[in-house]
């Protein structure tokens, strides 16, 4: 998959600064680091990576969770942002993300990869550059207009480069150039990418409504950490109404567990049958 994704990269990976040297910097002299994050990301990226060329955006925008989550679905940052590409509650409302008492959108590895290409890519239209782009993303459109604005006042340039912005922000964008450079070229940079398989992972399949975790699990022979490393937007025990229904499962499970899993019954475990899908979690914006 790293080769195959770096035959989609549009971004100018030349540039020289010394914030993208320091960034990459400190990547390369962590192996360890990149190895644990090669294996997380082991699962999904075949999946960000094909999502990205299917939309014809740079395919270096399929690293981003590298550095807003280490590809880590479950991460949850202070300022309660979630998921692999770590949205906040209002900007996953914005793009579809459900969030309930029961499932988390933002957690699910399908619809938060499609949100954060909606987001991205409406970004991009809005500032024409993808740095821009992906600096807004981190630092809001707003913040970024405002930055653009002081600049044409001041008759200065409006690129990226030139913008003072929140020091966050000012590492943000280097840093994901960094991880681009290194993809792009490890052996520069002395890095080995422990390799991940140029196919699907996972694949999608669909469950009714109030199935229990558990059934889905043995019915597919996983265990639930397995069931959860896909599936971490089911925050309970069953299967929300208001999710999309459908459930990731590993590519190499035999294709006659989907039948078997679409026709479990719903509502079977105990008294959940009789009770109404779960309310959304009000959370402070």
């Amino acid at each position: 998959v790293w080769k195959r994704m770096t035959v989609g990269f549009k971004m100018d990976l030349n540039k020289w600064d010394s914030r993208i040297e320091a960034q990459r910097g400190w990547f390369i002299s962590r192996q360890p680091y990149l190895d644990r994050l090669s294996a997380r990301a082991s699962r999904y990226l075949y999946h960000t990576v094909k999502e990205a060329e299917r939309r014809g955006i740079p395919t270096e925008l399929a690293l981003l969770p590298s550095i807003e989550s280490s590809y880590d679905p479950a991460a949850t940052s202070s300022a309660a942002a979630a998921g692999m590409w770590q949205f906040i509650p209002s900007t996953g409302k914005i793009y579809g993300l459900k969030q309930t008492g029961s499932y988390d959108g933002r957690r699910d590895v399908v619809e938060s990869t499609r949100a954060a290409y909606e987001f991205l890519g409406s970004l991009y239209n809005q500032f024409g550059s993808w740095e821009l782009a992906l600096a807004a993303y981190n630092a809001g459109p707003g913040r970024i207009q405002q930055a653009i604005n002081r600049n044409q006042a001041a008759g200065l340039p409006t690129d990226y480069w030139s913008l003072k912005l929140p020091q966050e922000t000012m590492n943000y964008v280097p840093r994901f150039l960094a991880v681009a450079q290194i993809i792009k070229n490890p052996q520069a940079y002395n890095v080995s990418l422990p390799p991940i398989a140029n196919r699907p992972h996972f694949r999608e399949v669909s469950v009714p409504a109030n199935v229990s975790l558990n059934e889905v699990a043995i019915v597919a022979g996983l265990s639930r950490a397995e069931l959860y490393a896909l599936n971490p937007g089911y925050r309970g025990e069953f299967v929300d109404n208001d999710s999309p229904l459908r459930m990731l499962i590993p590519t190499d499970i035999s294709p006659t567990v989907d039948s078997k899993l679409k026709s479990l019954k719903g509502g079977s475990s105990g008294m959940w049958a009789n009770t109404t899908p779960s309310t959304p979690v009000l959370t402070p914006e």
